[in-house]
């Protein structure tokens, strides 16, 4: 095991160095990094999966709406399409992946592109619409051929990158120093009761550049839970047993959440396909009952199991204390010259 272990770090330290020498080499303009004159909002991580990225996108719709007129691009992950595509009400998450067409779903005022060349999914978005002029940039950390006005990097708060290392041997994408070309760091699924003290040993951690800012979130669970009929409230579920579907990368949040209920847990990989056999494993084993998922494990399944007595249970980003106003003092201060 010890063998096993150390070859692992020895992979580890050549992927890292690859990567290392790849933004090197943007850094010093041998790669060319698009510049647009349309605000660019860069959201991603250096960490793999699970720190809540589409949950800020989703959050970023819902804040500029009204304000703005925003886009969203995403290159759809394990979508089963290729090239550019616009979600609309004809999409499905197997042409443009469960976490754009969700967003779509729930901001249908934001219009929203997959495409694996992010550069040309912008020029079509601005030839199309002329007065689109924000972007926000999905998952874009480790994308470099454009250059975001604004980079936000986003790191767990039971696991952050600081005390990661790189793929395989842990689960950092590129070398912790990595962090150096985000402007904002954002720190993910906080305790509520985090305190000033524990904020602070936290931020002296990453050792902050002068010119970054750091603030602290959670996420929020609603009181209610949903599907395509009707709307009851979640604390019915503590009256009777259930089956929870999850299928995402990092479920420990909403399992902490849920821990005064009596639920079976059904767990698959992250942006799983659910397969015949999988419907039927989980039709046998609700029997009857309740199941319940997330928002994006919903769309899904939502068409392939045929069960009045799916729900989803929404989330949302919520800041600590008053750090929502002074991150949207900050978005603002970004967007204010458009």
């Amino acid at each position: 095991m010890k063998l096993f272990h150390f070859f692992e770090l020895i992979i580890s330290i050549l992927y890292g160095s690859v990567v290392h020498i790849r933004n090197f080499l943007f850094d010093i303009g041998i790669f060319n990094q698009k510049k647009f004159e349309s605000k660019i909002i860069g959201v991603g991580n250096i960490s793999v999966g699970g720190t809540g990225k589409t949950v800020l996108i989703d959050y970023f719709s819902k804040y500029l709406k009204g304000k703005y007129k925003i886009s969203v691009i995403s290159r759809g992950y394990k979508r089963k399409s290729k090239g550019l595509i616009e979600v609309d009400s004809f999409s499905d998450y197997q042409k443009v992946g469960d976490e754009p067409y969700m967003l779509f779903l729930k901001n249908p005022h934001t219009k929203i592109v997959v495409s694996e060349n992010r550069v040309k999914a912008i020029e079509f978005i601005e030839n199309k619409y002329l007065y689109q002029k924000i972007f926000l940039l999905d998952d874009v950390f480790q994308h470099r051929w454009i250059k975001p006005g604004l980079n936000i990097l986003l790191t767990k708060y039971n696991s952050p990158f600081f005390s990661d290392f790189v793929l395989p041997y842990g689960k950092l994408r590129e070398f912790r120093s990595g962090y150096k070309r985000s402007d904002i760091i954002l720190v993910t699924k906080c305790p509520d009761n985090m305190d000033n003290l524990e904020k602070k040993v936290f931020s002296e951690k990453i050792k902050l550049k002068k010119n970054q800012k750091i603030f602290f979130s959670t996420i929020s669970y609603n009181k209610l839970i949903f599907n395509k009929k009707e709307s009851r409230n979640l604390n019915d579920l503590k009256n009777c047993d259930f089956i929870l579907l999850t299928g995402i990368a990092d479920n420990k949040e909403l399992l902490i959440y849920l821990r005064n209920f009596n639920f079976k847990l059904i767990e698959f990989i992250d942006h799983h396909d659910f397969t015949n056999a999988d419907i039927k494993k989980i039709k046998d084993s609700a029997n009857g009952k309740i199941i319940l998922t997330t928002e994006k494990d919903y769309v899904r399944i939502v068409d392939k199991i045929n069960y009045d007595l799916l729900y989803y249970l929404p989330i949302e980003m919520k800041f600590l204390g008053n750090e929502g106003t002074l991150f949207n003092n900050e978005i603002e201060e970004y967007l204010k010259e458009i």
